[in-house]
């Protein structure tokens, strides 16, 4: 494989770089000496001032550009994505095809094949609306039920909740991310290694959408029942092994 600059981590619908918590350090002791790189996309985290791009394609294009300015226009980069954030990783895999040699899926959906109120379990409909017109601690707590299957401790809640107050997401960036995510759609399978991780216990995606992406592209695949939608959260030690796993069979 050809050198990879930097493994790239991109989070999920108004998720932001430090909620990679542990799993972004246990990736750099596992892998010492590569450049690991949580982004933030507008909207969110570094970027909360920026307004949220209204399609995918734009997010892509906008981490494409940063990665140019941070290794050059030939940069090379393998993608760690989940939710949301595999949605943009696909696109950046078809849209800049030379710069992504390999992308990995966690918890992910796209639109055409399965329909929307599969992609997005319906039981969340109303705590995400609810999450829209909350305040800070209580829209926290309502993202942990959604993503993580663990029961919430306060430590945990704390956390987040003082993530959210530094770098405090907008209510119109967290409708246009929904929108974008919602809008999205892959016109073909890209042209690069591909692996899918998904939980068979996801409350809030439907763990279906990962399973047929997998038999469709004939990608490499591997499921846990341990753990919720947020695997790096609830699962991290796995997701990092299944991924070596993938990264060390690219070489």
């Amino acid at each position: 494989m050809n050198k990879i600059n930097a493994i790239v981590l991109l989070r999920g619908l108004m998720r932001e770089h430090r909620h990679w918590g542990d799993f972004s350090e246990k990736l750099k002791q596992s892998l010492p000496g590569l450049p690991i790189v949580a982004l933030d996309v507008p909207g969110n985290g570094d970027l909360n001032e920026e307004k949220s791009k209204l399609n995918i394609h734009d997010v892509s294009e906008f981490l494409h550009q940063c990665m140019q300015q941070r290794y050059g226009k030939n940069y090379k980069v393998a993608i760690v994505s989940i939710s949301m954030g595999a949605m943009v990783a696909l696109d950046w895999a078809n849209s800049f095809r030379q710069h992504v040699l390999a992308i990995t899926l966690i918890n992910t959906s796209v639109a055409g094949y399965l329909p929307f109120y599969r992609r997005l379990k319906s039981q969340n409909y109303y705590k995400i609306l609810k999450a829209l017109f909350s305040g800070i601690e209580q829209r926290e707590r309502l993202i942990l039920e959604m993503t993580s299957n663990q029961k919430i401790i306060p430590e945990r809640l704390d956390e987040r909740v003082n993530i959210a107050k530094s770098a405090p997401v907008k209510r119109i960036n967290f409708i246009r991310q929904l929108i974008s995510a919602a809008r999205f759609k892959i016109c073909k399978q890209p042209d690069v290694a591909i692996q899918i991780l998904y939980s068979k216990n996801d409350n809030l995606v439907d763990p279906k959408c990962s399973m047929v992406l997998a038999k469709e592209w004939g990608v490499e695949v591997a499921e846990t029942c341990d753990g919720g939608h947020d695997l790096t959260l609830d699962n991290p030690d796995w997701v990092l092994q299944q991924f070596l796993i993938f990264y060390k069979g690219l070489n």
